[in-house]
Order: C-alpha cells, then sequence, then structure tokens
C-alpha cells in the first residue's frame, strides 16, 4: 500500500474508534428513503456490493430482511469499520482495499451501492474509483453523495473528512466521464434550500 493509500487508512481507523460515528448510515436510511430493494429485485440483482461500506448497517438490514434473496458483499479501506454484528462473518463478508486501486477493486457484482463516500475521496482520485465502479458493476449502481463540508473531521482530527465537496453538475459530469449512459439523478435539499445530498441511480446493459 503506497504512503498516501496507508495515511487514509490509519485515518478512517482512528475514526471507526469514535460510537458516534456509526450512529448514522445514510445507505440504511436510503433503503426505505427509496425503496431500495424494489429497485434491486426490478433489476433482477443477486450480488451486492457496498463500497466504502462502513459501519455495515446497510448490509444488516439487507441481511435481516430479505437475506435470502441476495448474497451481500462489502468493501472497506478500514479494518475495524464494522459494527459488532458481523464480528462472526467479518472475514466472509468484508474486503478491505482502496477505492481506487484496480488490484484491489476487481470483483464484478450484479449491483454497487456507494453512500457517503465519494465526497471523503480526494479529488484526483475520483475518476478513478468511478472507473472502477463502471468496470465492477454488472447492472445497477446507487450513490449517494454529500454536498456540504463535514463537521465530525474538524471535531476530531482537526481536518475535513470531505475532500470533494462539488456542486450536483460537476459530479454528473464525472459520473459520465466514467462510462454510465442510463444517469437517474435526484438532489435532495435543506429546508433552507441549499442542495445536501445528491441520490444517482445508474443502470448498465449486462456485457
Amino acid at each position: 500500500m503506497q504512503q498516501e493509500d496507508l495515511k487514509e487508512k490509519e485515518k478512517y481507523e482512528s475514526v471507526w474508534k469514535h460510537d458516534e460515528y456509526r450512529h448514522f448510515s445514510p445507505g440504511e436510511r436510503a433503503i426505505d428513503k427509496f425503496g431500495l430493494i424494489d429497485l434491486l429485485r426490478k433489476s433482477q440483482v443477486k450480488t451486492i456490493l457496498d463500497a466504502g461500506c462502513g459501519s455495515g448497517k446497510l448490509m444488516q438490514k439487507i441481511l435481516e430482511e430479505c437475506g435470502s434473496e441476495f448474497t451481500v458483499h462489502g468493501f472497506d479501506i478500514a479494518d475495524n469499520c464494522l459494527d459488532p454484528y458481523f464480528n462472526n462473518i467479518k472475514d466472509d463478508i468484508l474486503t478491505l482495499g482502496v477505492l481506487w486501486n484496480p488490484d484491489d477493486f476487481n470483483k464484478k457484482y450484479d449491483a454497487i451501492i456507494c453512500t457517503d463516500v465519494l465526497e471523503h475521496i480526494p479529488t484526483n482520485k475520483i475518476s478513478q474509483v468511478l472507473n472502477n465502479l463502471f468496470r465492477c458493476t454488472n447492472t445497477f449502481c446507487y450513490l449517494a453523495i454529500a454536498l456540504f463540508q463535514d463537521g465530525f473531521g474538524p471535531e476530531i482530527l482537526g481536518e475535513s473528512l470531505h475532500l470533494t465537496v462539488k456542486e450536483p453538475a460537476w459530479w454528473l459530469e464525472q459520473i459520465k466521464n466514467a462510462g454510465f449512459k442510463e444517469i437517474h439523478p435526484l438532489t435532495e435539499k435543506h429546508t433552507s434550500g441549499a442542495d445536501v445530498w445528491l441520490h444517482v441511480f445508474l443502470l448498465k446493459t449486462r456485457e
């Protein structure tokens, strides 16, 4: 692992030691907010990767509610990210690696879910991450991207965890450049009117 990658790994292994970082899971929220399970069913998905799975709450919800329908796997940079729920199955369900490294991120899945992750990626690595997501997605991809600066990183580490904060149009251009053709975006706004989340639903014809 290169020095830059190792620094990111150490950063997030430090962050996941704080229980308060585990309270909110955008991926888990999306299951109910957007009927994500039904979208996966309609796309005839069988295998799912949670890319940047963090605490694993999205995977846990899928396993508990419809585990017989899907094979679920997680990918993350931090060895200590998963909640205790996964203690007995961690070695089977979690792959450790760096999302922008093609050698780490190289197995194909029917669907890839990537929530609250892309804004954490260094800007110069975004295109490679999106290229990897495109290459490893057979059918369906869902992205949830925060459009705001985070408060947790400055409080705990003295530095922001959101390294790439851009407007929706910028993100959609990067996604298009990665090769995705059928792109369905939805921008979620704060009560103030500010854009806060970009949700992108992507369909890809099987090769």
